[in-house]
């Protein structure tokens, strides 16, 4: 009967350990997965500024080249303009002779 009673209280200390050590290791994955979660949230951030830092960049040179291309045109506008002056002046002056 002893050893009976000794066996149940056995398995009950038992249990409990295990219970104990099922919780503590639950505690730890839980704590790993909060790290976790904040590492990819972190990572998540740093990858947004850095996109967006992209975009911005990809922006500004766009727009540089797309600016530096117009004034290209102006000034071969300019240019053909002035010929076109010119042969008209001339044109003018040969009329009037």
């Amino acid at each position: 009967m002893e050893w009976v009673l000794g066996g149940v209280i056995g398995l009950i200390i038992g249990g409990m350990g295990g219970f104990f050590s099922q919780k503590s290791k639950l505690q730890e994955k839980e704590y790993e997965l909060q790290k976790v979660e904040r590492l990819l949230r972190e990572a998540n951030q740093d990858c947004e500024s850095r996109l967006q830092a992209t975009v911005t960049s990809l922006y500004k040179d766009y727009k540089e080249e797309k600016e530096t291309a117009l004034e290209e045109l102006r000034q071969s506008f300019q240019t053909d303009i002035g010929k076109y002056q010119a042969r008209i002046d001339e044109l003018e002056r040969q009329l009037s002779a």
